[in-house]
């Protein structure tokens, strides 16, 4: 995608306005995000902080830090969540699973959630499509079923049925 405001680099940066409940979103290239007020976001702070992300989670996670040889350690990369505290960065995807007690309440805090709740990608088999649906139909059952409308809760009782039959069948 072609930076929205130059219109020759490519956009590497999303900024995300809500103004009154009004989404904006631009994609930028660096230099124009840079332009724009949008540089080193996490890395430097307009105040003087260097790495504001970095200090930030290493007082979030101050108390969770242990020494010597009680550091756990990632199993993909080796790292000890000590290291992602002063990094400010986990070092692959298996330190998520790893750390996930550690991590977890910082990234609800940080992110609202804990869980991926946007687009799947399209290169992801329909399964995952699939589940991710049923996952959202049964969040709107639960719904209808607390606001005690038991006609909708059942017409999405039975297409919830209906897709989990549908994926027995394939497997």
């Amino acid at each position: 995608m072609l930076c929205e405001r130059c219109k020759k680099n490519t956009a590497n940066t999303l900024i995300r306005e809500n103004v009154n409940g009004v989404l904006k979103e631009m994609h930028l290239c660096s230099s124009c995000a840079k332009e724009a007020g949008y540089h080193d976001l996490f890395n430097t702070h307009p105040l003087g902080f260097d790495h504001i992300l970095d200090s930030f989670l290493k007082d979030e996670f101050k108390g969770f830090l242990k020494s010597g040889s009680e550091r756990e350690r990632c199993e993909g990369c080796g790292m000890t969540f000590e290291d992602i505290a002063q990094s400010g960065k986990v070092g692959c995807a298996k330190c998520y699973q790893t750390f996930k007690s550690l991590l977890a309440p910082s990234l609800k805090r940080i992110h609202g959630n804990t869980q991926h709740t946007g687009k799947v990608p399209s290169s992801a088999g329909e399964m995952v499509k699939k589940q991710n649906e049923i996952k959202r139909l049964k969040e709107e059952l639960n719904q209808m079923i607390a606001q005690q409308n038991f006609e909708e809760a059942a017409k999405l009782r039975d297409q919830i049925r209906a897709m989990e039959s549908e994926g027995e069948q394939h497997a």
